[in-house]
């Protein structure tokens, strides 16, 4: 017999399990136990399915004469009815096991698992409805919070009986109204959710209540906030408001007020935002690069500084890699806390969201790209000490005839030295509008002479594929790093593209990036062969 106390259980008896293991290093029943304990998943239909436990060895084991601890005879119990092994009496065996736990610890996992078997062998159970029925009623009138009481719900539903579910339903809604009347309306979605799962509301009524509730509860947030403090969920609610109701017919006047409020309050957190914001990215100090530059570069005319400014290389996926492993390694904490990124738009709506390693990857690539934003205004502020603002729009056309890119057909010549030659002059804004499309028909010509189709032929009306479509077409011709950076300005993250050609952007954020895709465009047009796996010209 292990010496394993009858009444130890939880995260105790695991650590008592481990001590013993070594003493007995080779204690087959031992390990056995040890599995059963090592992953907490009574929660799950099947807890045993990945335990990598042979039915053989368990089988001819009497665990009997090795402990009476309760939790492991349960456990072990509920094991030999999951292999089919006299699953009459180790099923009941199990639930009444559970069932002391749970009235000793009140721990409601070890009542849900009870109720979980009850599920899976019902038939087993007909005779003892009655008991079971006391049981599960005096769990859920003992449960003090309500994520636990609808996930026992949401078991029991299956055997309780109309009358049981009756009783049941005025409790829940004596649970709900004390919720809404304490203000904690998140515990009240819970109950609500759980009077769908048994069948006395609707979905239409479940999400014309959950939009209620979100909606009190933003409206409680508003009434108590606090001056100059910084409220997330207030947004958050009134959209999760919205959104439960979106779909729903007969609302009309619920929609148009909620968005009234969601609008408002948008329009709050941008404002809010903007103090955060000048803490987001780091400090650059323009006066001392410019100095740098002016002394480390040849400035002695502007097609020097110009070289060194398209010499400068697209951010490579490795440099991106490092910066995310060092903010796990060096920033731990900020690493697991602040894993979701959200970025709104200039009314305060969600146009982007990301979660885990994508998040922190793509906020170092935006650091990375107004990092670089800096220097191109800075070799730009050189190059324009020059009087380059002076350029000839002929000068522009006739270097690209010279260049002879691949990228640039040559009934477009006009229109692409018309977009660069505004970003000679400073005007990234009306560049960005000129070069966006003849950019995107770019790469359609790089598709065509690479033989990739971008023409939706399969559909009734043949359209060309758009940006994002023609990037992923042309993707295995690309240089990697390359394609990445345009999937992420242009489609994927800051969405450059679409942003800016359905006038999304004011002036001041269209010439912010705009100096981005003027320089990246002239990057493209400068190293097509390369970038686009062609065979390089000399």
């Amino acid at each position: 017999m292990l010496d394993i106390e009858q009444g130890l259980d939880d995260h105790n008896l695991s650590f008592r399990l481990y001590q013993l293991k070594s003493v007995y290093k080779d204690n087959a029943v031992l390990e056995i136990l040890i599995k059963l304990l090592r992953e907490d998943k009574l929660t799950s239909l099947t807890p045993f399915e990945f335990l990598n436990i042979n039915k053989a060895e368990v089988e001819s084991i009497k665990i009997e004469e090795f402990t009476n601890n309760t939790e492991l005879l349960a456990r072990w119990y509920d094991l030999l009815q999951y292999f089919k092994i006299d699953v009459v009496n180790n099923s009941l065996l199990a639930y009444n096991l559970y069932i002391q736990l749970y009235q000793k610890s009140k721990i409601w996992k070890y009542a849900l698992r009870a109720f979980l078997i009850v599920k899976l062998k019902k038939g087993l159970f007909k005779t003892s409805l009655a008991d079971i029925t006391i049981d599960f009623c005096n769990v859920l009138s003992e449960l003090k919070h309500p994520y636990p009481y609808k996930t026992i719900i949401s078991v029991i539903v299956s055997f309780a009986n109309k009358e049981t579910l009756s009783n049941i339903e005025r409790d829940m809604i004596s649970k709900l109204q004390n919720c809404v009347d304490e203000h904690r309306y998140s515990d009240a979605i819970y109950y609500v959710e759980s009077l769908y799962l048994i069948d006395k509301i609707d979905t239409k009524e479940l999400k014309k209540r959950k939009s209620k509730i979100f909606e009190q509860d933003a409206d409680y947030t508003v009434e108590n906030r606090k001056p100059n403090t910084y409220y997330p969920k207030i947004v958050n609610d009134y959209q999760n408001a919205l959104i439960e109701i979106s779909d729903l017919e007969g609302v009309e006047e619920d929609k148009k007020r909620i968005s009234e409020k969601l609008i408002r309050e948008q329009k709050e957190f941008v404002k809010g935002m903007h103090f955060f914001s000048e803490y987001s990215y780091p400090k650059i100090d323009l006066e001392k690069i410019y100095n740098e530059i002016m002394v480390s570069c040849n400035v002695d005319n502007p097609f020097s500084v110009f070289k060194t400014m398209i010499s400068f290389p697209i951010i490579s996926g490795k440099w991106i890699n490092q910066q995310v492993a060092n903010t796990q390694t060096n920033h731990r904490f900020l690493y697991e806390c602040f894993r979701e990124y959200i970025w709104l738009n200039s009314k305060g709506a969600t146009i982007n969201i990301k979660s885990g390693d994508d998040a922190i990857e793509s906020s170092v690539r935006r650091t990375s790209q107004l990092l670089m934003i800096e220097y191109i205004n800075i070799f730009m502020r050189i190059i324009n000490s020059f009087n380059v603002c002076d350029i000839d729009r002929n000068y522009v056309y006739k270097h690209l005839i010279k260049l002879n890119s691949k990228f640039i057909p040559i009934d477009r010549i006009h229109l692409f030295a018309q977009g660069l030659w505004f970003g000679f002059k400073g005007d990234f804004a009306l560049a960005s509008h000129i070069l966006m499309p003849q950019i995107e028909n770019g790469f359609r010509f790089i598709a065509l002479q690479h033989e990739i189709l971008t023409t939706q032929l399969a559909k009734p009306i043949q359209n060309e594929n758009a940006m994002g479509g023609v990037l992923e077409k042309i993707r295995s011709v690309t240089q990697p790093d390359v394609w990445d950076e345009l999937n992420h300005f242009l489609v994927k993250d800051v969405n450059f593209r679409n942003e800016a050609m359905h006038g999304l952007l004011s002036h001041e954020q269209l010439h912010h990036y705009g100096i981005y895709l003027w320089w990246l465009c002239l990057k493209i047009i400068l190293n097509t062969d390369n970038y686009f796996g062609f065979k390089e010209n000399q």
